[in-house]
């Protein structure tokens, strides 16, 4: 994990916990629970425990944390921190007194040793932040007007090989490069903003306009595959789905083939720059859409940030600017919704990526083959 984005992430959490009063909830809450077991024939402390709890369960609910992206829960998940998180928290907590729900002594116990490891993580934490600070290890943050796309390579997908790796930074460079010419009419080198080899993670930096149209892509296609994954996974519910009895992997690569399709026909619809170019970017694009669609089935995951605006919105902003923090806003919101894909034995896509039109860039003599440029 790369210092400074822990940095950010912690920083984050940290935010999120002091702002939400979670550990000092917790801490109430404890002292409710010991009053009843102490003087259990007292109904008041029943319904102090009560109002206690829905608060919690409410703040639990709107805690910043649960919006965090997915790489950044793993990140905390990784370091014992996911209780952090306050879906996963809530969930504890209904567990805890869903088993205890007439032995107040059993569940004050679990609800102390919580207090205990939380207060402790939040020390560490503390601490921790303040050590970055204390060695200049500053946040990996963005500035406002910034965005970035992150690739989360499973070392499983490429066998931990460089070569592998380094083919996924030169697609990805690939499909950079077409969004940002659909969407700006231009191509530049994709800068590496971040770089993490404990989890083979790649942040680059994106323009936010390019940023939304991949977003978008990804999002879509991510939802394509899930339609596929979930037909492999459960054919028992085809006559639900209205698909054939069977789905061999030529029939999903076919659908997929279709989605990506249509949904580069869509996005082509708004490029607006030199005429000439146009055909030769479909091509490119829907080559760029194939990447994406077989990454996702390597278990690669994208992952997307964009700087938020430093002031709030107001009638005095630019059409520029109004335009910035739209795609910052959009941007941010895919990123919090683009969950991480459930892996599957085996490979499903084999979609078309080559000169000629395979995925290995072989030779391929049907209509669905494309070539680049």
């Amino acid at each position: 994990m790369n210092v400074e984005r822990l940095h950010l992430i912690l920083r984050a959490t940290y935010d999120a916990v002091t702002k939400a009063g979670l550990v000092a909830d917790i801490g109430g809450l404890t002292t409710s629970l010991q009053n009843q077991v102490n003087d259990p024939t007292t109904a008041a402390y029943q319904q102090q425990i009560s109002s206690q709890l829905e608060k919690l369960y409410a703040n639990l609910s709107a805690i910043e944390t649960n919006d965090f992206p997915p790489g950044w829960k793993q990140v905390l998940t990784e370091h014992k921190l996911s209780l952090f998180v306050g879906t996963e928290l809530l969930q504890k907590l209904v567990e805890i007194f869903s088993r205890n729900a007439i032995t107040p002594s059993i569940a004050l116990k679990e609800i102390q040793q919580l207090q205990v490891e939380l207060t402790a993580d939040l020390t560490a934490m503390t601490e921790l932040i303040n050590g970055f600070i204390r060695l200049e290890f500053y946040m990996d943050d963005l500035k406002p007007g910034e965005a970035e796309i992150g690739l989360l390579v499973p070392r499983e997908s490429i066998d931990s090989k460089l070569d592998r790796f380094t083919k996924e930074l030169t697609d990805m460079a690939k499909i950079i490069g077409v969004f940002e010419e659909l969407t700006t009419g231009q191509r530049r080198e994709p800068t590496i903003r971040t770089l993490s080899s404990t989890d083979l993670t790649v942040l680059l930096d994106i323009w936010p306009i390019s940023g939304v149209a991949l977003a978008t892509a990804i999002e879509r296609i991510a939802s394509f595959y899930k339609q596929v994954l979930e037909i492999k996974k459960l054919k028992a519910e085809v006559t639900r789905l209205a698909l054939p009895e069977t789905m061999t992997d030529q029939e999903a690569n076919e659908k997929m083939e279709a989605n990506l399709r249509a949904l580069r026909d869509e996005m082509i619809s708004n490029y607006e720059g030199q005429k000439a170019r146009k055909h030769e970017l479909e091509t490119e694009l829907l080559i760029a859409l194939h990447r994406i669609a077989n990454k996702l089935d390597q278990g690669i995951h994208f992952e997307f940030r964009a700087g938020e605006p430093t002031t709030a919105a107001n009638q005095d902003e630019t059409p520029e600017q109004k335009s910035l923090r739209s795609q910052t806003i959009f941007i941010n919101d895919v990123g919090r919704r683009m969950a991480l894909i459930e892996r599957v034995e085996g490979r499903i896509l084999q979609l078309p990526v080559g000169e000629n039109g395979d995925e290995n860039g072989g030779t391929k003599k049907d209509e669905s083959a494309v070539s680049r440029p």
